[in-house]
């Protein structure tokens, strides 16, 4: 990283200026004829925002080694290694390191060695948050959630070899049945002169006794109102899949539910008209698919669950569930499309917090407009969770365009500002305050050219849950 060389050459500087100093202890037993052992020769690694580490050499004929802190009382220790944590950002902390002598009869100590240090004013990624998919030992399935401006995520399973991936979803194999293991997961920057690789997030899960079924289903990731999941299957396996609220899937057996749907896959067959064999290929899935659902309740559990079905309509395999709960805030983000060589719109937060002024990520967010020879712009902002009530096709244009031109819902940009914003060479950036935290907003947008040409714009974006930066909240597409 940058920083670690900014830093370490400070270090060295202030070395040069301070390793000369030592304790009227220190100058008495130089006087007593001995050689003191050489100083510790000390860099500075793993630099961030709330810590450092410091490393040195070990120094021969040392047994030992004392350090201070910021002035504080001498601690002994016999690593070669420091590490300080929970510090302040942007502030400078002194560390002084001595050798002492593993015989004190020929040696004496060294001088202190000291270290002037500035916390890192980098901003440290988020962690990431797990999910457990599954757990057995041949397909243990973890995902997390995306961290903004990370390019890679390394992991470990307990505490060996660290891997990096850029997916967010990894699956392990090869374990033991019945134990617990520990993983780990952290983000890692793609630019290191704004951010520090986030800390490692944890997650402790047990393998399962049984054998892995033949139908693996893994959340990948859950919001407020929807979830993402993997049915994990071979090629030529077919199978049903639903999602009930768990209070509702513990009212049934496992075989009453599976004849409840093959039941109702018949009649839908009869009542539409078809073959049973087409009405199981609308609606079995087959092999491994990344699926999710949407439209669910904040804060509830709710059941993935699939069993295996032929195109015959007949049950080929047990029952196979996972339990989730939803979270409290947050949206699945809605639509984004639109635009034409005339005009283009962008819905966007913020990347710089404006604490001056109180507008920032979770309470704001941002429309520009750049168009040319724009005669009319008609707009309004909605909540996604309501655009998608408003509109059961999120695609219609002609209904998005009917709704804006009426005057009950659409509003009209001023006409008279056209040319001075949205037709000027750096086009019309405005401000949408008031907004809630986590929740998706889609805004529609119709803009008509002097022509007579319109063009419709439908874009989402969700606002972060936290003023720290970077604290972005991940959902869904």
């Amino acid at each position: 990283m940058k920083t670690f060389y900014k830093y370490a050459a400070f270090a060295a500087a202030s070395l040069a200026g301070l390793c000369a100093c030592s304790s009227d202890d220190d100058a008495a037993e130089t006087g007593s004829g001995l050689q003191a052992v050489a100083q510790p020769q000390i860099i500075v690694s793993d630099l961030t925002t709330s810590g450092f580490t410091l490393r040195w050499e070990a120094v021969d004929d040392a047994g030992s080694y004392v350090y201070t802190f910021d002035g504080g009382s001498e601690t002994p220790t016999t690593d070669c290694r420091l590490e300080f944590n929970s510090l302040e950002r942007q502030k400078e902390y002194v560390v002084a390191v001595k050798a002492c002598p593993r015989d004190p009869a020929e040696y004496t100590e060294s001088p202190f060695t000291y270290i002037h240090v500035l916390t890192d004013d980098l901003e440290q990624l988020p962690q990431p948050k797990i999910t457990l998919g599954s757990a057995y030992a041949s397909k243990t399935v973890i995902s997390w959630t995306e961290v903004p401006e990370a390019e890679l995520y390394e992991f470990s399973v307990d505490g060996g070899e660290a891997a990096t991936t850029r997916n967010r979803t990894v699956i392990l194999s090869k374990l033991d049945k019945g134990r617990t293991y520990s993983f780990s997961v952290r983000a890692m920057t793609s630019d290191a002169t704004r951010f520090t690789n986030s800390e490692a997030a944890q997650l402790s899960f047990v393998t399962s006794d049984a054998d892995v079924p033949p139908l693996v289903i893994a959340p990948t990731t859950i919001i407020s109102d929807a979830v993402a999941f993997d049915i994990y299957a071979s090629s030529d396996e077919t199978y049903y899949y639903e999602i009930l609220p768990a209070t509702t899937f513990a009212k049934y057996s496992p075989e009453e539910l599976m004849t409840a749907f093959q039941t109702y896959i018949v009649e839908y067959a009869k009542k539409q008209g078809i073959s049973l064999q087409l009405a199981m290929a609308s609606m079995l899935k087959s092999g491994t698919q990344s699926l999710q659902m949407t439209g669910l309740t904040p804060e509830l559990s709710y059941v993935i669950f699939a069993f295996g079905m032929d195109l015959r309509g007949n049950i080929t395999s047990n029952l196979s569930s996972t339990q989730f709960k939803t979270t409290a805030d947050g949206y699945s983000a809605g639509p984004n499309y639109g635009g034409s060589d005339w005009f283009t719109q962008r819905f966007y937060i913020s990347n710089a917090y404006l604490a001056m002024t109180g507008y920032g990520w979770t309470n704001s967010v941002w429309t520009h407009w750049k168009g040319d020879d724009v005669t009319d712009v008609r707009y309004r902002t909605l909540t996604t969770k309501l655009f998608n009530q408003v509109f059961p096709d999120p695609y219609d244009r002609q209904a998005v365009a009917a709704f804006l031109k009426d005057p009950n819902y659409g509003l009209q940009f001023n006409p008279a500002l056209l040319s001075a914003t949205v037709n000027s060479a750096d086009g019309y950036n405005g401000l949408t305050e008031g907004v809630s935290a986590g929740t998706s907003y889609t805004l529609l947008t119709l803009a008509t050219s002097s022509s007579g040409a319109e063009t419709v714009c439908v874009n989402s974006v969700t606002t972060k849950t936290s003023t720290e930066a970077a604290a972005w909240f991940a959902a869904a597409a």
